[in-house]
């Protein structure tokens, strides 16, 4: 599952505001077999994440649990959606949050 965590509350809207941290749940391998090798992170505009409301699509393997969104990603007033998924060192691939 992934969390976003917002600006602190009081905080004077900003382009930094729109940088949010993502985080998501530790990795688990199938009875203890594997190791997590990257995520997969996504943010779209749409709930079916199709391509065409793709903003943010990257497997990542430096930011397995938390990521920060990149500057210039986001744009105010709009409604995203984020999933994320896990694979490990065998290249299985978990199910999206």
């Amino acid at each position: 599952m992934a969390l976003i965590y917002p600006p602190a509350l009081g905080s004077i809207p900003s382009p930094s505001s729109l940088t949010p941290t993502l985080n998501a749940t530790t990795f688990f391998g199938e009875a203890g077999v594997g190791t997590h090798d990257s995520t997969d992170w996504q943010v779209a505009t749409s709930d079916t994440f199709s391509s065409a409301s793709l903003v943010y699509n990257q497997n990542d393997t430096v930011n397995l649990n938390s990521l920060t969104i990149p500057a210039a990603t986001l744009v105010s007033d709009t409604f995203y959606y984020v999933r994320v998924r896990h694979r490990d060192d065998a290249s299985e691939i978990s199910n999206w949050s």
